[in-house]
């Protein structure tokens, strides 16, 4: 979520529009925000960085699907190279300081998950449904295409009105 959030952010502050060729009419929902820096980018290098470092085993599939959807987003011009650049090294650091303080990896001696399970998880072990649905219910609404569509709705709504 925090790595949605900073994109988000940045996208807002740097103000770097899509690539002019991108035509937005060919899309179903097109992106509405900037395209500095790239969310899928963020996402993925948070992803494929957290996960190649917890289970090195899959550092190829993974390095191969980042590739392959990072290349799909310049190709279809929804992002420029530089976008995609910034985009995964900003989620790929991101995702090892994550990883860091998950597994108390780090200078300060956090560890997230022995605070989760401390405060969070009930005798069995388990997290509540809260704890999945309150963080699933903000990712939601801070992923772009969920962003739009809530808007695109919202538009609606308030043109039938008017």
């Amino acid at each position: 979520i925090s790595n949605g959030i900073l994109s988000k952010v940045l996208k807002k502050v740097l103000k770097q529009g899509r690539p002019a060729e991108l035509v937005e009419t060919s899309l179903d929902l097109p992106p509405s925000d900037n395209g500095m820096p790239s969310s899928h980018a963020m996402s993925l290098g948070f992803i494929g960085t957290f996960t190649a470092l917890q289970l090195p085993w899959t550092t190829i599939p993974i390095l191969l699907y980042v590739l392959i959807s990072l290349v799909y987003r310049v190709k279809t011009n929804l992002h420029t190279v530089e976008q995609i650049l910034v985009g995964v090294t900003l989620g790929g650091c991101n995702g090892y300081v994550w990883r860091s303080l998950c597994m108390g990896a780090n200078p300060l001696g956090i560890n997230v998950m022995d605070w989760v399970s401390l405060h969070f998880l009930n005798d069995q072990g388990l997290l509540p449904w809260y704890g999945l649905a309150i963080p699933a219910l903000v990712g939601a609404a801070v992923v772009g295409s969920v962003e739009r569509r809530i808007s695109r709705f919202l538009d609606q709504r308030i043109e039938k009105k008017a």
